[in-house]
């Protein structure tokens, strides 16, 4: 078994709540979803783990349709996108 750290975050009670939402809707824990985002954040190229992320890299994934629902928009850029 790997050694643990324990640290402490201090952030926007909105930001915790969803965040808690969040990780209950992904059946993982927050702790995991932080640690996953940590290592991705400061792992390999230096200056590659403090760039910013773009829209779609931050978003990629996050944004679905309630079921039975349509886009035009959104079918339009697949059409275009694929």
């Amino acid at each position: 078994m790997r050694m643990r750290s324990r640290i402490n975050l201090t952030i926007d009670p909105k930001i915790a709540h969803r965040a808690k939402q969040y990780a209950k809707r992904e059946k993982t824990s927050l702790s995991a979803i932080v640690e996953e985002y940590l290592d991705t954040r400061t792992k390999g190229n230096q200056s590659e783990a403090n760039r910013s992320l773009t829209f779609t890299e931050k978003w990629k994934g996050t944004m679905t349709l309630k079921s039975g629902e349509t886009d035009d928009r959104l079918n339009k850029l697949k059409e275009k996108y694929g």
